[in-house]
């Protein structure tokens, strides 16, 4: 088991879009989707630097899971975020991402 150190603290949605950040720039694979809530969970970044691989959904988290679901089997790896009380769960998919893709 990989071993973290805390570097310092932040608020979680800006780690998490650091992280998502980061994942897209380890691996090309890595779309996110938002369900119209980018600037809140601080997916900017992401859609900034990776416009051709962020997608808006809209408000219609459903439609953004059937989005994503499709898609990942076509193997393409999707972070889709929406609900605030979800942000723990998508921290540990973007490390989980990372980390696989670097074994």
């Amino acid at each position: 088991m990989t071993h973290y150190e805390k570097q310092s603290m932040k608020e979680l949605c800006a780690g998490m879009g650091e992280g998502l950040v980061e994942a897209g720039k380890r691996n090309e694979n890595v779309v996110a989707l938002s369900a119209d809530v980018k600037g809140s969970v601080k997916m900017d970044g992401f859609a900034k630097e990776f416009p051709e691989r962020f997608i808006q959904c809209g408000i219609a988290e459903a439609n953004m899971v059937g989005i994503a679901d499709g898609t990942l089997v076509a193997l393409t790896l999707m972070i889709a975020e929406s609900r605030p009380e979800e942000k723990d769960v998508m921290v540990k998919v973007v490390v989980n991402l990372i980390n696989k893709n670097n074994q």
